[in-house]
């Protein structure tokens, strides 16, 4: 009985769909193409620039919690609440690597930046993290010159709304 009614059910959808697919338009694209404007295509780096999470160039903030290396900052999603809050995640843990440390393209400038890098476990359970579920949601770094001093501005970028200032839970 159970497999009559799964095959009534895939019947009626492949019936269904391309019926309901056939012609679907989007009234508001279609009036602005109508209009003379139509919509442009954004590339991913203007796309995160018009969302405020690319990497940007900001002067007079926090440092970050380490100049040597970088530390990489874990915590696990508790699974309720906003991916975008920082309070809903659970600080797991941290590892650290004191020769570690990016590159950044500034334009035509390449600089050396060292500092924090938080990777968020979205998957695994909320008391533990896997390296192979998770995902970079912030770099805070500081630039420093070639010759390792340090520049008076940092980079930051965050797919989260954690304040630069905040580093325990």
């Amino acid at each position: 009985m159970k497999s009559l009614s799964a095959l009534h059910v895939c019947c009626s959808l492949a019936l269904f769909l391309p019926v309901a697919h056939a012609g679907v338009t989007n009234p508001i694209l279609e009036a602005l193409a109508a209009s003379g404007n139509a919509p442009a295509v954004m590339t991913d780096e203007e796309l995160h620039h018009a969302r405020g999470t690319a990497l940007q160039q900001i002067y007079n903030m926090p440092a970050p919690s380490v100049l040597v290396g970088v530390k990489e900052h874990h915590v696990t999603y508790l699974k309720f609440g906003s991916t975008a809050d920082y309070r809903s995640y659970r600080y797991v843990g941290f590892s650290y690597d004191p020769r570690a440390s990016y590159l950044i393209s500034n334009g035509t400038v390449m600089e050396r930046g060292v500092g924090d890098t938080w990777r968020a476990d979205l998957y695994s359970s909320a008391y533990s993290w896997n390296f192979s579920n998770s995902q970079v949601i912030e770099h805070h770094l500081q630039a420093f010159t070639p010759s390792g001093n340090p520049l008076p501005y940092g980079y930051r970028a965050t797919n989260w709304n954690r304040p630069a200032s905040r580093f325990s839970w």
